[in-house]
């Protein structure tokens, strides 16, 4: 059975939201959590606030917290980000916390609220990784192609809509987003392995052994593509 990839999605912050040059807003949380995290405790802490400074301060700190693996801090944070300032930004930020805590259900249901209101392709890829991790192909599929028409050229999207397809079976519709995804990024491994499952599950079994014969020229020894051709022979 092929083993689920781990998705890194970046969520980073909008410091031009606010009108504050203070460092909790030019500090970058994913790449900086540490001193992120410093000040945006002394932005909290320092002076009355507007609702949405607050929820923005709220939500660094809470990606900070995630990124330090203080996870339950990060949700709590994330929560009052929230309660301040109800951003679609901030629940997306709060579901992938909750996927990474191995909560996907909860993800789920939080990112169907999200899309009630705000109809961005984040969050409609966001719920496509939730939905496979919960095994939920058919459902993840629909929500990539949503993805994929409001950002015909993500990356991620491309990558986890094929990979849908590829567990339903349907190797013929995830052949052209795999397809593009490699024009797109030929130096990624991750399209390669769609590529040649999608090629076998539409019957073209010989071609895709030597695609993935060929990709362990230009990757060598890995893992999937080894595995692939195990399990195709």
């Amino acid at each position: 059975m092929r083993k689920f990839l781990a998705i890194a999605l970046l969520f980073l912050p909008n410091a031009a939201l606010c009108e504050t040059a203070h460092p909790c807003f030019t500090l970058n949380p994913n790449s900086n959590p540490t001193a992120a995290k410093a000040a945006c405790t002394d932005y909290l802490t320092s002076g009355e606030r507007s609702d949405e400074d607050r929820g923005e301060a709220y939500a660094n700190r809470g990606i900070a917290q995630r990124e330090l693996g203080q996870m339950r801090l990060s949700v709590a944070d994330l929560t009052k980000a929230i309660d301040a300032f109800p951003d679609p930004r901030h629940m997306r930020m709060l579901a992938w916390t909750y996927r990474e805590l191995g909560q996907p259900a909860k993800a789920e249901k939080l990112y169907t609220r999200v899309l009630k209101t705000d109809d961005h392709w984040q969050a409609w890829l966001s719920r496509c990784v939730v939905r496979q991790d919960q095994e939920k192909f058919a459902e993840a599929a629909k929500d990539c192609e949503q993805a994929i028409l409001r950002d015909p050229d993500n990356l991620d999207a491309l990558f986890f809509g094929a990979r849908a397809y590829n567990f339903l079976d349907q190797g013929r519709r995830a052949l052209p987003l795999a397809s593009k995804a490699r024009q797109l990024a030929p130096d990624d491994p991750r399209h390669l392995i769609e590529y040649v499952w999608a090629l076998q599950l539409s019957g073209r079994r010989e071609e895709a052994r030597r695609e993935a014969r060929d990709g362990l020229n230009r990757f060598p020894n890995h893992p999937d593509l080894t595995e692939f051709l195990k399990l195709s022979n």
